[in-house]
């Protein structure tokens, strides 16, 4: 593991992910988007009070420094059960730029390149699953109940 800064972004970074050639991933920290007071800087949640705008900016730049789509992030809407989500080319946006489609997922999973897989921690873990083999990812919300 190991912090990457880019610009003002910080992300973690796992190795033995990035070793596979699979997969760009990494986690955001605090430091490196555009919001303000209690949300400052890089709060990446709709849902969390917060105007839509400096959200969708964060987006923006995360989507920039990973040279991502920025409009193939998917996002869960996490409700603490134990519910995953097979997501395709057309969930591209679903949580970020577009109203989702689904509702109560707290993981996803794809086989499709240029889907960008997004999921929430604060006080929960968030669990990353890269299968080599059949060329998926997974990301799992584990809320405390669960973990």
């Amino acid at each position: 593991m190991q912090i990457v800064k880019k610009g003002d972004v910080e992300l973690i970074t796992f190795d033995n992910l990035t070793q596979t050639g699979m997969v760009k991933h990494g986690f955001t920290t605090r430091h490196g988007g555009v919001s303000t007071g209690y949300y400052g800087t890089m709060n990446m949640g709709f849902s969390r009070g917060e105007d839509r705008a400096p959200v969708a900016e964060n987006y923006r730049i995360l989507a920039r420094v990973l040279e991502l789509d920025e409009n193939a992030f998917v996002a869960t809407q996490q409700t603490h059960t134990t519910n995953v989500l097979k997501v395709t080319a057309k969930d591209k946006g679903c949580g970020v730029t577009k109203d989702r489609t689904y509702h109560d997922i707290d993981g996803l999973m794809t086989n499709e390149t240029g889907i960008n897989l997004v999921i929430f921690g604060a006080d929960c873990v968030p669990v990353f699953l890269l299968d080599t083999k059949n060329k998926a990812i997974g990301l799992a919300h584990c809320g405390w109940k669960g973990t």
